[in-house]
């Protein structure tokens, strides 16, 4: 009776993994929100569940998987959904909330971005030139002050 006790205690503790694995599974599900992507973590975690009570029918189960085993780990996935289950998908919504604003936030100043190099191409074709201009200007006010001939205007009629 002790042995068995003890692997409905171990069941009911892998029915908790179990819940807390598929917690972990639902922020990649939320975050792609398509058919793929859902059936790819379905497919993770009846893998992981497979591979979970496999291992619980050979260590603790002694070769051979019982039905109050079953039983037990399921007992665990409900008590782990109903307990720390809710608050966990609770923080992984409002998780994926936030990195999708975050990504629509990027995406949004990357367009601004490209918007504003459209203008400042179109405001100042030659760019260089304007810089190289200005750059020359100043260069012959610095130089016409130096000399002490730099009235209040400089030779471009600019201040």
């Amino acid at each position: 009776m002790g042995a068995q006790l003890a692997q409905a205690a171990v069941s009911v503790l892998a029915g908790a993994l179990l819940g807390l694995y598929y917690d972990l599974l639902s922020l990649p599900r939320a975050l792609l929100r398509g058919g793929v992507s859902t059936a790819i973590c379905d497919l993770l975690f009846s893998l992981g569940a497979l591979l979970g009570l496999f291992t619980l029918g050979l260590g603790p189960g002694e070769g051979e998987l019982r039905i109050f085993m079953l039983l037990a780990a399921a007992a665990g996935f409900l008590l782990w959904e109903l307990s720390a289950g809710r608050q966990i998908r609770r923080g992984v919504l409002r998780l994926s909330e936030l990195l999708r604003e975050g990504a629509k936030n990027a995406a949004s100043a990357q367009k601004m971005r490209t918007y504003g190099k459209k203008i400042c191409k179109k405001l100042f074709p030659s760019a260089a030139r304007w810089f190289t201009i200005r750059r020359n200007r100043r260069a012959q006010r610095k130089q016409l002050r130096a000399e002490g001939k730099a009235s209040a205007t400089d030779p471009g009629g600019q201040q």
